[in-house]
């Protein structure tokens, strides 16, 4: 909907929400002063999710390419952010415990700066689970083996459920928690592979970056298909290319936003814009116009894709169950 005006009449009593969109608006308002049009609504997007001034077709372009997510702030962004900042107290020699103190105050404050959308606070619920944990295991209260990252996923579930009961039915909430759970079903798999082992270790992140985003398009294929009515086949490639990338346009966003107060700001920002900006625009525009980008599917995709990942989850069950009964049966006895 469209407003040609807006009144204040009643500024009501101190909130923290109200005082975090003060500064988010405060910090936009720097970014689009210190990076140029339309890099500064590309920054605004990744960074805080602030996605209404991007023209309709770069959005399209998105979601064509099968990167829509990158745009939709989420437990990926959350996830960048936090492993440079994690991989940035390491330099500093700090114990792990000691970096979750640091980064979980952080993490919630962005969460926040993000306006609270149901993804972000599924990631923060989890990164929170995983830090407590950890913090709990350096002092040997628990054992390393009873975390379960998919029991952290259903407390988050729990938890924004409770806050916005009607959550499950907002295609976001399905989308986070669905991709969500297909790369914690799916990764051990991949990280105990021989194939993975045997990889070069400067080839390991990229393959690690191609098997997550694999496993998230499989969670999500259904939904997607539902929802838009076609599914990105180069959504892989895509990925692989563009979530590196992704991470460094946030810290590039987050470098202008600190030197904005600066005068000569707006030079380095217009140097980032044809650095990196720009160049990421002209790349998801490329993927988006390959043949055979979209594909069409039926009205019915969504419910035949649900069953099929009822169909593989079943099936893990049973090997499960066979595995256990033969290595019952083959166990060596006493005598």
């Amino acid at each position: 909907f469209w407003a040609d005006g807006v009144e204040v009449r009643k500024q009501g009593r101190f909130s923290v929400l109200r005082l975090v969109g003060k500064l988010r608006a405060g910090l936009l308002t720097r970014l689009h002063a210190t990076v140029p049009e339309p890099g500064a609504e590309l920054l605004a997007a990744l960074l805080f999710g602030t996605r209404g001034l991007l023209p309709e077709e770069e959005k399209a372009a998105f979601r064509t390419a099968g990167v829509a997510h990158l745009l939709a702030l989420s437990g990926l962004h959350l996830g960048i952010l936090a492993a440079s900042l994690w991989w940035l107290l390491g330099l500093l020699r700090l114990r792990p415990g000691a970096r979750y103190l640091i980064i979980l105050p952080l993490a919630w404050a962005y969460v926040l700066l993000g306006g609270a959308r149901v993804s972000l606070v599924r990631a923060g619920i989890m990164f929170s689970v995983l830090g407590l944990f950890w913090l709990l295991w350096e002092r040997g209260l628990v054992l390393r083996r009873w975390y379960d990252p998919l029991q952290a996923l259903s407390l988050a579930a729990l938890v924004v459920i409770l806050i916005w009961p009607w959550s499950p039915l907002d295609v976001g909430f399905q989308l986070s928690f669905s991709a969500t759970f297909a790369i914690l079903l799916l990764w051990p798999s991949w990280a105990g592979s021989p194939f993975r082992e045997r990889l070069p270790r400067g080839l390991r992140f990229f393959g690690d970056t191609l098997a997550a985003s694999a496993f998230a398009q499989v969670g999500a294929l259904p939904i997607v298909g539902s929802v838009f009515g076609y599914v990105a086949p180069y959504g892989l490639l895509a990925n692989l290319l563009l979530i590196p990338w992704t991470g460094l346009i946030l810290w590039a966003g987050l470098f202008l936003l600190i030197i904005s107060p600066l005068p000569w700001a707006p030079a380095i920002g217009a140097f980032l814009h044809r650095l990196v900006v720009s160049p990421y625009l002209v790349a998801v525009e490329g993927l988006a116009g390959l043949p055979g980008a979209a594909l069409p599917v039926g009205e019915n995709f969504g419910l035949w894709g649900l069953l099929c990942v009822l169909g593989v989850l079943l099936l893990r069950e049973v090997r499960a169950a066979v595995d256990g009964e033969l290595r019952f049966l083959l166990r060596p006895t006493g005598g």
